[in-house]
Order: C-alpha cells, then sequence, then structure tokens
C-alpha cells in the first residue's frame, strides 16, 4: 500500500511540475505573444508563475522526500545484508 501511494505521489509531483512547464513555454508563452502587447504580456506571466510556482515547489519537495526515502531504504537494506554476511 505504502509502495503504491509512494508511486502515485511520484507520478503526480513529475506531471505537475513537467505539465505545467510545458504548458507555460509551448502553449501560454506563444499565445501571449501573438495576441498582447509587450507590456500587457509580463504581468501575465507574472501571474501566471505567481499562482504556478508554489505547485512546483510541493512537486518538487514531495519528489525529493519520495528519493530520500528509497534511497534511505536501499542504504538501510545494504547495511542489514553486509550484517548478515559478516555476522556469519
Amino acid at each position: 500500500m505504502l509502495r503504491q501511494l509512494l508511486i502515485f505521489l511520484h507520478l503526480a509531483g513529475a506531471i505537475a511540475w513537467l505539465g505545467g512547464m510545458f504548458f507555460a513555454h509551448f502553449c501560454l508563452r506563444p499565445a501571449a505573444l501573438e495576441v498582447l502587447d509587450p507590456p500587457k504580456r509580463l504581468p501575465l506571466m507574472a501571474a501566471t508563475f505567481a499562482r504556478f510556482l508554489p505547485y512546483t515547489a510541493v512537486a518538487v519537495l514531495t519528489l525529493d522526500c519520495i528519493r530520500r526515502l528509497v534511497m534511505l531504504n536501499l542504504f538501510l537494506g545494504a547495511c542489514t545484508v553486509v550484517a548478515a554476511v559478516s555476522a556469519r
């Protein structure tokens, strides 16, 4: 159950981060260049990223926490194997 939750959180964080960056670069930016004058583009981009970046921060922190949990599990698992082998 925990494994499925971690996989879900990992995928949700990656989708939020990468999907948002894809949208901003390939959809929002070109549309703003076509429709808005330069003085109006900057407030749109600033407002968009002001809303997007907190979600991105949560996504990146989630990915980092999951990575740390996996690495800790791998390290502790390796320590257990080494201890078991050296006890023989």
